[in-house]
């Protein structure tokens, strides 16, 4: 047996039945049952997925560093917020040669 899911944007705003889908925990339940050759009874299970973002999200559209010299360095703080209950990967790409500092801070995750 394989299955593959894939949730649209829209899944949240559509009219599921509270059987299969829990909005209060974005929790999408689908029942199955599988029927063994030569058996009577079928065997009852259920697929469960947790619909979640995978957006991340800057505090501030720009960043202005100021007026600086090639021979200063300057620093600006900027956040950046994932929204989505899984961890997600990010990179920068394409910059120069330059040192960043990262201050991670572990948010408590609501639903545990």
């Amino acid at each position: 047996l394989q299955v593959k899911l894939t949730a649209h944007p829209s899944l949240i705003d559509d009219s599921l039945s509270n059987e299969i889908f829990d909005s209060q925990l974005n929790t999408l339940i689908i029942p199955l049952e599988v029927k063994v050759a030569d058996q009577i009874r079928t065997v009852p299970f259920s697929i469960s997925a947790i619909l979640t973002t995978s957006d991340l999200q800057f505090d501030v559209e720009n960043i202005d560093f100021g007026c600086c010299t090639t021979s200063e360095s300057v620093l600006t703080k900027i956040q950046l917020k994932n929204n989505s209950r899984l961890a997600q990967v990010f990179e920068f790409f394409n910059l120069p040669n330059v040192s960043f500092c990262f201050f991670f801070e572990k948010k408590k995750d609501k639903y545990r």
